[in-house]
């Protein structure tokens, strides 16, 4: 190799090699050639660079032979790059043939192909889309001199403005959940009735299949069609994305208005669609941006809508109407409290849905949030039951008696009795320590096989390919839906109980159904035993199940039958075959909807997956022991609420 080199040129090289990433193998092959050759060859070299740098410098110890210290320092070079050479083929970087020298690597993990690199890059490419908060204390001469200056009065302002964003935080989260029960109660009423319709006056299956069809696919094709076309961060549930956030991370448009808009109408349509899922997730979402929004006074969607039509104003209250709280800490807990309402609204459980907020969610917990929180989720749902009573007795609001009700019950407490119906004998305790480990396994493989799921999803159907996220929503919804109508289609009739017990069946008190998303009754005046395909004196008990939405569903599951008397016999019970079947469908089912370009949440499902599991057990265990004293409806609720703790935490 010749080439007249300078101590420039060596120097260059040289850091080059340094602050450059790990070369790839022809460009570590030929710098290592390169210095070999100069360290070896290249006196000359060294001679100009020593007589240039003692004409420039004072002589002192550390230069008195520049040119054996140059040479120390080329030998010192060699054994670096000889080293890492070395330390480079150990690891296999230098074997893969693959391996192109216009291709970057990293020592530890390098990527092999160029397909990695890409994969890489684009990986970085979306971390642009974070943004780090700033959690610390604001400290500096402005800050300072502003808190010295505010009197009292301002104080007491300030903390005023915390308790009554709170408020407004919960009475917001309570109308919203009541407008998505009223909706989805709406379009439950037209698909069902529409197919009753149609069963009624046809009979057959295509007809009414069809008909089916029209409804479950056309919703679910609008809920796809909003989250793909207008918000990507409104599919799935949010949960995910919001602890993402309230532990520090925040991602571009999670907690915008429009994000919240689409969340809303995406889960109202998909649970009307039929999809398994919940509302509960896209709520826990929904929750937090209601949160941050009233927080911070303010809207940037508005701003920006404003400023399209030629307003030049800011959507954002001063100082004077509570905008206060528009720090990073600030904003953080108050998202963490609309969240706590969003979890409360929809299991109507203001403290649970807050210990949910605070144990899964924040990592931030002072005792000021708390109670702020318990505010805002006792509001939330106060707001929603009265919201509902109002909307079903507008007359009788003053006499109406609140408390009765359970948004996930089947019967008022009035009628229901819950305390003669949930009991359980001393040596059922290591069953239910069974049925908790039969829970464990199975979120866990739920886990595993979404994990397989995801993959394949993220590799086939990413996020950023719009119509393939549309297309399998649309897929996913007849796939649920045809096994949910050839299921009902094919279920045996049977006749119905006497008149004596039908009259306790269908007693549920007080109506509920709005907490259900079902509403109306019958030709024959009946709620809980579908006709269908059936003569009059008949009923489908498929139907029962497949015929409803998925919360209503769980309800029949776990408080069906509740109202009879001890002492009379029931004639009627789910049987466990039905029970089996269900579950399995919704478990495939859960596996395929959850992840898709819909908002969805886990927990509905999850709690009817455990719930028809429980009851098998249950009914399993009556079988062995031979004795009818058996609590089902205890094993139902045993396994409901352990399965939703695997697939959550």
């Amino acid at each position: 190799m010749e080439r007249n080199w300078t101590g420039d040129d060596e120097k260059s090289a040289f850091d080059d090699l340094l602050s450059a990433r790990v070369p790839s193998r022809g460009a570590l092959s030929n710098v290592l050639e390169e210095y070999e050759l100069k360290a070896l060859q290249s006196e000359h070299a060294a001679e100009q660079y020593a007589v240039r740098h003692t004409s420039n410098r004072k002589a002192s110890s550390g230069w008195r032979d520049p040119k054996n210290k140059l040479q120390s320092e080329f030998s010192d070079t060699v054994h670096h790059v000889q080293d890492a050479l070395h330390v480079f083929k150990e690891r296999g970087v230098l074997h893969h043939t693959e391996y192109d020298s216009n291709i970057p690597a990293a020592v530890h993990g390098a990527p092999k192909t160029a397909e990695e690199s890409k994969e890489s890059l684009e990986r970085l490419r979306r971390m642009g889309q974070f943004e780090a908060q700033d959690f610390d204390v604001v400290d500096n001469d402005v800050e300072r001199e502003t808190t010295l200056n505010r009197d009292h009065l301002d104080y007491l302002v300030e903390e005023s403005w915390r308790w009554l964003l709170s408020f407004l935080i919960g009475v917001t989260m309570g109308m919203l959940a009541f407008l998505v029960d009223i909706v989805l109660q709406r379009l439950n009423s037209f698909k069902y009735t529409a197919v009753k319709t149609v069963v009624a006056n046809h009979g057959g299956f295509w007809a009414p299949y069809m008909v089916w069809l029209v409804f479950t696919m056309g919703y679910s094709a609008m809920s796809a069609f909003l989250v793909t076309s207008f918000a990507p961060l409104g599919a799935g549930s949010g949960i995910p994305e919001i602890k993402t956030y309230l532990n520090g991370v925040h991602i571009k448009g999670l907690l915008g208005l429009k994000t919240l808009v689409v969340k809303m109408f995406s889960v109202t349509l998909s649970m009307a669609g039929g999809l398994i899922a919940g509302k509960e997730g896209p709520f826990i979402h929904a929750g937090g941006i209601v949160g941050g929004g009233i927080a911070g006074m303010g809207s940037r969607t508005i701003t920006d809508l404003l400023h399209k039509y030629g307003y030049k104003r800011k959507a954002k209250a001063s100082r004077k109407y509570g905008g206060y709280f528009r720090n990073d800490a600030d904003h953080r807990d108050y998202v963490g409290i609309g969240t706590a309402a969003g979890v409360s609204c929809s299991f109507a459980a203001p403290i649970g849905g807050l210990l949910l907020s605070i144990e899964e969610g924040a990592s931030f917990y002072s005792t000021s949030l708390f109670w702020r929180g318990f505010l805002a989720t006792c509001t939330g749902v106060c707001t929603l039951h009265f919201l509902a009573q109002f909307h079903e007795r507008p007359s009788e609001i003053m006499d109406a008696r609140f408390g009765i009700r359970r948004d996930l019950g089947l019967y008022d407490d009035n009628i229901a009795l819950y305390g003669s119906k949930f009991w359980y004998y001393i040596w059922e305790l290591p069953i239910y320590v069974f049925i908790g480990c039969i829970a464990g396994a199975l979120g866990g493989w739920f886990i595993k096989l979404n994990i397989h799921f995801t993959s394949f999803r993220a590799k086939y159907i990413p996020a950023s390919n719009r119509w393939r996220r549309f297309g399998e929503v649309v897929f996913v919804a007849w796939l649920v839906a045809t096994t949910w109508f050839i299921a009902t289609y094919s279920s045996p009739c049977q006749n119905l109980p006497s008149k004596e017990q039908l009259s306790y069946y269908e007693n549920s008190g007080e109506d509920q159904d709005i907490y259900a998303g079902v509403s109306g009754f019958d030709s024959r005046g009946l709620k809980f035993f579908p006709q269908l395909w059936c003569n009059s004196t008949q009923f489908n008990p498929h139907g029962q199940l497949f015929f409803n939405p998925l919360v209503q569903s769980m309800r029949m599951i776990v408080h069906f039958g509740e109202t009879l008397p001890e002492s009379i016999t029931p004639e009627h019970i789910i049987s466990s075959s039905l029970l089996l079947l269900w579950a399995v469908t919704i478990f495939c089912g859960m596996l395929f909807c959850f992840g898709i370009g819909a908002a969805t949440g886990l927990f509905i499902p999850s709690l009817a997956l455990g719930a028809a599991w429980g009851r098998i057990v249950g009914m399993l265990v009556r079988h062995m022991v031979g004795h009818h004293a058996i609590s089902l409806p205890a094993y139902a609720v045993s396994c409901l609420s352990a399965l939703p703790r695997c697939t959550h935490s």
